[in-house]
């Protein structure tokens, strides 16, 4: 059982494409496009919306490739 969900593992990870190791300054270049973007937008998100305004409000909505994790207690 162990070996099987260990061959899907690796046949999930196949078919993925890991970009690796960026330089901080274009990782800061990024972050600040997106920042300077927000800014000038009308709009109070840039992503998608996740129908919570507060949340909207902080995370700025959902973008492409944004692994978003909420939780409460």
């Amino acid at each position: 059982m162990l070996e099987a969900a260990e061959r899907k593992v690796y046949a999930l990870r196949q078919d993925r494409n890991v970009g690796g190791l960026m330089p901080v300054s274009m990782v800061v270049q990024n972050v600040y496009s997106q920042l300077s973007e927000a800014a000038a937008s009308d709009s109070s998100i840039q992503g998608l919306s996740t129908g919570l305004v507060d949340l909207d409000r902080i995370i700025l909505g959902m973008g492409g490739g944004d692994f978003i994790l909420v939780a409460s207690r």
